[in-house]
């Protein structure tokens, strides 16, 4: 079960929330979470990578369900350019530019990273061979320009997720 407390703890209710939100299950719990808790000031930040036959329909499902839940959706396209560290990090630079083209002082953007990437990203990283600072967990809260990447799920699990999107019928 996950708790407002567990879901707000890190977080100022009084500044700006987005979300980044790819229509994938974590992302869509983390919105609907802060829906059905009547958090207001949230808006949804989908990026489309342009990286998947689906990117199209995954853009229009985050664009209907923001819609229907109320929730303000900006829509950012993005060109990948590969350079030498590979796809997922030419994505990840992507990303976070444009979440700190959004983020004003203060203002949070929040992912749904759960405790299963975070043990994913462990491992890969010793894989790869880095040194003890590369092998830092992910952390629930950091700044991004002026504002904060905060990842409020980050003590659940996939399964804790899962479960609440089938008890909520949360599509995704």
């Amino acid at each position: 079960m996950i708790s407002f407390n567990d879901l707000t703890y890190n977080l100022d209710l009084d500044k700006k929330i987005y979300v980044g939100y790819s229509g994938g299950p974590d992302s869509s719990a983390l919105l609907h979470l802060l829906h059905s808790n009547d958090i207001s000031n949230i808006e949804a930040i989908h990026i489309n990578h342009n990286l998947s036959s689906n990117s199209a329909k995954w853009e229009d499902h985050c664009k209907q369900t923001s819609k229907k839940l109320g929730i303000p959706c900006h829509i950012e396209s993005v060109e990948i350019k590969i350079d030498g560290d590979g796809l997922e990090s030419a994505a990840r630079k992507a990303r976070y530019k444009i979440f700190t083209k959004y983020l004003k002082e203060g203002d949070q953007i929040l992912l749904g990273h759960h405790s299963n990437d975070v043990a994913e990203t462990f491992l890969l990283r010793l894989f790869r061979g880095t040194g003890t600072d590369g092998l830092q967990s992910l952390s629930v809260k950091r700044n991004v320009g002026v504002g904060y990447l905060v990842r409020p799920l980050i003590n659940q699990t996939k399964d804790d997720i899962l479960f609440y999107l089938k008890e909520n019928k949360i599509t995704y």
